[in-house]
């Protein structure tokens, strides 16, 4: 297999692990419609031209793009970037609590965070201690996920429940009641979501 038909392979797979649609795929690199579908049918070579930007925003190399190397990236690891409490909401911890490598199955990007969980209002799923991994997304993605939720500058790790009520805050423990915000409550309170969770880990 030459060069142009590993690139081809690796970068469809690339678009594939990031869930990216041939259109999504072309207005990310900036290219006319239908470009990715027709380079990944083998059709199109000018592709080769945005190796560079590809490489970038996948954090790998040219040189794996084009199968001269064996590994993606070296081994992805980020800041754990505070604490978030999983109870009643706190004003959140803020600074460096260390370091922690990432799943593979989770591609390293400005959009994930780490935070370490202190409360247990999100047992049994998730733990005091545990070391949670968020993507930041908008409140319309995040209904019926587990998220970090900011509420008048104070924060918490809750399910999300968005209806026509209204916005409520979840606990999984039942120890722990519900907190339900009208429309215009959350608004003058500026609820927002930071971030969806994509993966716990548990420290022993």
């Amino acid at each position: 297999m030459d060069s142009k038909e590993v690139a081809r392979k690796r970068i469809a797979d690339l678009l594939q692990s990031r869930g990216l649609t041939n259109e999504q795929a072309d207005r990310l690199f900036g290219l006319r419609k239908n470009s990715v579908a027709e380079w990944k049918s083998g059709t199109l070579s000018t592709y080769m031209a945005k190796l560079p930007e590809i490489a970038d925003e996948f954090d790998v190399s040219i040189d794996w793009l084009l199968g001269r190397e064996s590994h993606v990236r070296p081994t992805p690891i980020i800041t754990i970037m505070g604490r978030i409490q999983a109870g009643y909401p706190i004003e959140s911890y803020e600074g460096n609590f260390g370091e922690i490598v990432l799943p593979n199955d989770i591609n390293p990007s400005s959009k994930v965070f780490a935070l370490e969980v202190v409360g247990d209002s999100m047992l049994p799923l998730v733990m005091d201690g545990d070391i949670i991994i968020c993507e930041k997304a908008e409140l319309s993605r995040a209904n019926g996920k587990i998220c970090v939720i900011t509420v008048d500058g104070e924060s918490t790790l809750k399910k999300l429940k968005v209806d026509s009520t209204g916005v409520t805050l979840i606990p999984l423990n039942p120890m722990y009641k519900e907190v339900h915000y009208t429309k215009p409550e959350a608004r003058s309170k500026n609820l927002t979501v930071d971030g969806v969770l994509i993966e716990s880990i548990r420290k022993f």
